[in-house]
């Protein structure tokens, strides 16, 4: 953790409750350092994080891994 990840917390915390979405705080903390270190989040669970803007996300449920 870092000062630009807190501020970018205190951001996106802002823009959604502006917008009228709220996750958990932990769940913005987690987005906010995805962002910063430029990492995509994997999760089941997009529809909770499509209204942080900038965040990659990805859904591998269903991912067929073919292991021979």
């Amino acid at each position: 953790m870092n000062d630009e990840i807190w501020n970018l917390s205190a951001r996106i915390y802002a823009d959604l409750r502006s917008r009228g979405h709220t996750i958990d705080d932990f769940d913005i903390l987690i987005a906010a350092m995805c962002i910063e270190k430029e990492y995509t989040l994997i999760t089941h669970n997009t529809k909770h994080f499509e209204n942080i803007k900038e965040l990659m996300l990805e859904d591998w449920q269903g991912l067929t891994v073919n292991v021979s």
